[in-house]
């Protein structure tokens, strides 16, 4: 097939950008969760205080919710983004190699067949 071909150089090329891009969600993740813990906080029942005599403040509702959601985000929802990513990247990188493999086996192949040809004399 002579209509296309993959350049293993930019498929290289294409997935260190994606890895660059990649970086800071790391970061974005650990303040979620740093965010998340404030929010979490901000909503438990605090220690009376004289601006606050009855220390209720907050809601154990929307603690639990949050704590609920904390829960999900670490356990499920972050694990599956690195692991669908890891995969995608992976994915392509094999792809790439498997073809790669197949062009050398071509040529390889041509090559034997060449050489057994029938050659008039």
């Amino acid at each position: 097939m002579t209509g296309w071909d993959i350049d293993a150089y930019g498929v290289r090329s294409v997935l260190r950008k994606v890895d660059a891009a990649a970086k800071p969600l790391e970061q974005h993740a650990n303040a979620f969760g740093t965010h998340l813990q404030a929010a979490y906080e901000g909503s438990t029942a605090k220690p009376s205080t004289a601006a606050n005599p009855s220390g209720m403040t907050g809601s154990p509702i929307v603690a639990a919710a949050l704590a609920r959601f904390s829960d999900h985000a670490a356990h499920v929802v972050l694990p599956s983004i690195a692991s669908h990513y890891e995969r995608v990247r992976n994915g392509a990188i094999k792809a790439t190699e498997a073809y790669l493999r197949g062009d050398e086996q071509m040529a390889a192949n041509a090559q034997r067949y060449g050489a057994t040809a029938y050659r008039p004399r």
